[in-house]
């Protein structure tokens, strides 16, 4: 985690980027149970609190990494995404320098890495003045440094977009799952909001460039994948289908078709992988555990693209989730020329 004087700043920055009802709206949803087994922060505690009050509260109730954690849940919650994002990325960055700090610590203490400052290259003098080649003699550092920032990143190519949400749907606090929900809440109908049927888009738009993003279905019964236009009705009765902007496939109880309603062949698919490229108007959904390819619409995209889900029922699923999978970071190391 990163240093508590760096967290204060980062959530303090944070809180003042909230105009002054956003402030108040985030101080009563810290009056609420926003993460089962934490306790909310008794309304009388944060009357009157400013920014900073609120920020010292929170970190008292919950440590820093606490407060940082309940911050991102409300800030979701809240539908301020962007300001989330912001968060994460700067904990995430002091945790990186914290450690890189860590690491050269620890070649500081190894005997190999002595030995590397203390040799002398055969045929060679030692010229006083002459600073050693760091990025010879020590070329795995930022290698180590990615592989310790590799356990600390969680990447998932797709987060949904609670505002857009159908009330019968609950959205996870991660943003990364999405469930039918038996008893519809009652939420703010909102624009972005679907009013029809179990459905909800990712928070990112594509507009050009290839994505590609994986869905873990499990054995649930009923569900569309695919993506959808920016303009889609929000709050009429459509069909999962091109004529209405929407480019998916579709399951209903092991039946699978295509949005245009063309039946596909395909027994019990647990993990879907969605590939779309823009230019040259496909999206393309696959088996990723053989690749085997299910189906491909073709079309002419003429504005922004989101992914879209829809969850019905689950019934007797083991899990009555759907999942947007983590990708794994790589990296590629190239040799200097």
């Amino acid at each position: 985690m990163a240093t508590p004087a760096s967290v204060l700043e980062l959530l303090l920055d944070t809180l003042d980027s909230l105009v002054s009802s956003e402030l108040k709206r985030f101080q009563y949803l810290l009056t609420k149970n926003m993460l089962d087994g934490w306790f909310p922060i008794p309304k009388s505690r944060l009357e009157n609190a400013d920014r900073e009050d609120t920020v010292e509260k929170m970190v008292s109730a919950y440590s820093h990494e606490g407060a940082v954690k309940i911050s991102l849940t409300i800030l979701r919650k809240m539908g301020q995404n962007d300001l989330a994002m912001k968060l994460e990325r700067g904990t995430l960055e002091e945790v990186i320098l914290k450690q890189i700090s860590s690491l050269e610590q620890d070649l500081q203490k190894d005997d190999r890495y002595k030995y590397i400052q203390n040799s002398t290259l055969p045929g060679t003098q030692q010229v006083s003045g002459v600073l050693i080649d760091m990025a010879k003699h020590l070329g795995n550092l930022q290698f180590r440094v990615w592989e310790k920032m590799k356990e600390i990143v969680q990447f998932t190519p797709v987060i949904l977009n609670p505002n857009t949400a159908n009330r019968w749907l609950s959205v996870s606090d991660n943003l990364t799952s999405v469930r039918f929900n038996n008893i519809g809440q009652q939420i703010t109908d909102n624009p972005e909001r679907f009013a029809q049927y179990a459905k909800v888009l990712g928070s990112e738009g594509f507009s050009s460039g290839k994505h590609i993003w994986e869905v873990e279905v499990g054995d649930h019964p009923e569900w569309n994948l695919g993506v959808a236009k920016e303009t889609i009705d929000r709050k009429g009765e459509i069909l999962a289908s091109p004529a209405y902007g929407i480019w998916a496939i579709l399951n209903r109880n092991g039946v699978y078709q295509s949005g245009k309603g063309e039946p596909l062949a395909f027994e019990k698919l647990k993990r879907i992988r969605v590939q779309l490229d823009f230019t040259s108007g496909e999206v393309s959904f696959y088996d990723p555990k053989d690749m085997t390819h299910i189906y491909t619409h073709k079309d002419t995209f003429a504005e922004r693209l989101y992914p879209y889900f829809l969850v019905g029922l689950a019934g007797g699923a083991n899990n009555p989730d759907i999942h947007i999978c983590q990708s794994e970071v790589s990296l590629t190391v190239m040799a200097s020329q």
